[in-house]
Parts: structure tokens; C-alpha cells; sequence
């Protein structure tokens, strides 16, 4: 997975899921730009998305979200949101929420406050793997799915 970070164009965060399972942050202005902020072995990371200037969430190929201080590379909390692999993070426009979209027909939302993390959501109503997710605003998220379906929720 790939996300930039919103108050710069130039830093993004990457995560490797069956190399060395890294998150890395990428600094394009820097002449070395890759730097590895932690190793995820317990969670192999499968997508990962930026929550504030400091904190990255991933998701994994085990169901769970890692909330990440990119200045220690410390995991704060972890959270289960399923037992598939996350394909897809999408942060509220507020920054306070992650739409979690997993290799199946769950949507989950979890609430992000300082550095905890807590399920606020869950449903079930897709019949097929969720691959799209989009806030429309801080309170309704939208979601797309191999179902031929677009649902939409108000958080």
C-alpha cells in the first residue's frame, strides 16, 4: 500500500506485506528518501493510510489495524476489525475515522483518538468483496463492492 501524507506532497508512507513486511516513509526531497519505521512480523501490513502529521494506520493480511508513531515506529494500539486481509483504508475528511474495506463483504469503521483505536462499526449488508470506499464528508462513507452494489452509512 501507498499513502501520502496530507500536509506534504513530498512524504508518503509504503508498506510491504510478504517481502519483509517494512513500513517505510519516502522523503522525495532527500537524496537517500526511504527510511523504515518499523517491521510489522506479528501483522504483515497490506495497506496502510496517514491519521495526522505522526501516526500511520495499517491494516494486514491477519484482520488487524496497527496504529504506528512514525517518530518512534512504536505500534501505540492494535485493534482486530476481521479475520481476512485488509484491502483498503480510507481516512475521514476529519481525520478522527478509518473505513476498513477486507478480502470479503465487511465494512468497518474504527475511531481514532489520540493513540487508541475503537470499532465504531460494522455491516454486512454487501454480498461480495468491498473494494471502493469514499467519504463523502466527516459522517457519511460510502462503499462499492463485486455485488454490483454502492451502500452508503452514516457514521
Amino acid at each position: 500500500g501507498v499513502s501520502c501524507k496530507q500536509s506534504s506532497a513530498a512524504v508518503l508512507a509504503t508498506c510491504s506485506r510478504n517481502v519483509d513486511c517494512a513500513v517505510r516513509i519516502w522523503d522525495t526531497r532527500q537524496p537517500k528518501p526511504a527510511t523504515t519505521v518499523c517491521k510489522l512480523l506479528e501483522h504483515p501490513p497490506s495497506a496502510l493510510t496517514w491519521c495526522g502529521d505522526n501516526c500511520i494506520v495499517v491494516g494486514s493480511l491477519s484482520g488487524y489495524l496497527s496504529l504506528v508513531d512514525v517518530r518512534s515506529g512504536s505500534v501505540s494500539d492494535t485493534l482486530c476489525v476481521g479475520d481476512r486481509p485488509v484491502y483498503k483504508l480510507r481516512l475521514s475528511p476529519d481525520g478522527d475515522k478509518v473505513a476498513v474495506a477486507q478480502n470479503d463483504a465487511l465494512v468497518t469503521v474504527a475511531r481514532v483518538t489520540g493513540d487508541k483505536m475503537e470499532k465504531i462499526m460494522d455491516d454486512t449488508r454487501h454480498t461480495d468483496f468491498v473494494r471502493g470506499l469514499a467519504w463523502k464528508n466527516s459522517n457519511t462513507l460510502w462503499s462499492a463492492g463485486w455485488d454490483h452494489s454502492v451502500m452508503s452509512y452514516n457514521i
